[in-house]
C-alpha cells in the first residue's frame, strides 16, 4: 500500500513537472532541476551507531520543481546499506536503508553566482535489518528540514552543500529507535 501511495506521488508531480511550466517564449526561469549527491549522515540512534557505526556514506537523487517565484516542490531518494558486528555475542548483522523525502523548499539567491534553498518535508525510511539468522523490516515516517548553499558553474550547472536533519521512530518487540540523524551532502545538478 505504502509502494503505492509513493509510485502514485511521484507520478502525480513528475505530471506537475511535465504540464506546470513557465509562460510561452519565458526561458528565463528554470523551474526544473535534477541533482545527484553523495551524502554522509551521522546516525542518531546510539544502538545503531553500536552495531555499525556512527556515520556512512550514501547516493542520493534529488528533484525539485519551482512552483511559485522563490517556492518549490522536491523529492529525494537514497539508499545506503552497512554491515557491522554485535560485539558482545561476536554475530554480524547486515542494514539496509531507503530514505524517501517529499517537500517544499524556498530559494533564494546571495550573488550571481551564490545562491541558497531551505527545504522542509516528510520523510519516509524503509529499513530491513538481519542478525541472528532473522530479518526484520519495515517503515516508519517522519520529518527532514534543511538548509543548502548552491555555486552556479553555468546557467544550467550548478552544485550543492547542504545540511539537514531527518528522523523517523519505529519499535520493533517494544524497543523504539530513531531511525535518521544530521545529514550533510555535496552534489552536482542541472536546471532546466
Amino acid at each position: 500500500m505504502k509502494k503505492t501511495i509513493l509510485i502514485l506521488v511521484l507520478i502525480l508531480l513528475f505530471t506537475l513537472f511535465q504540464f506546470a511550466g513557465s509562460k510561452k517564449g519565458d526561458n528565463k526561469t528554470q523551474k526544473f532541476n535534477i541533482q545527484i549527491n553523495g551524502d554522509y549522515i551521522q546516525f542518531s540512534d546510539d544502538d545503531y551507531k553500536n552495531v555499525y557505526s556512527d556515520a556512512t556514506f550514501y547516493p542520493e537523487l534529488k528533484i525539485g520543481y519551482l512552483v511559485y517565484k522563490k517556492i518549490y516542490v522536491w523529492t529525494s531518494f537514497g539508499i545506503l546499506s552497512t554491515i557491522g558486528n554485535i560485539e558482545e555475542l561476536d554475530v554480524e548483522a547486515k542494514s539496509n536503508q531507503t530514505y524517501m523525502k517529499l517537500g517544499l523548499g524556498y530559494r533564494g539567491l546571495i550573488s550571481k553566482k551564490l545562491g541558497y534553498s531551505m527545504d522542509v518535508g516528510g520523510f519516509l525510511a524503509k529499513y530491513k535489518e538481519e542478525a541472528f539468522g532473522e530479518t526484520n523490516s519495515d517503515s516508519a515516517m517522519g520529518f527532514s528540514i534543511g538548509i543548502n548553499v548552491n555555486y552556479n558553474i553555468s546557467k544550467h550547472l550548478y552544485s550543492e552543500f547542504g545540511i539537514s536533519y531527518m528522523t523517523a521512530k519505529d519499535s520493533i518487540a517494544d524497543k523504539s529507535f530513531k531511525i535518521g540523524g544530521i545529514n550533510s551532502f555535496i552534489g552536482i545538478g542541472f536546471r532546466f
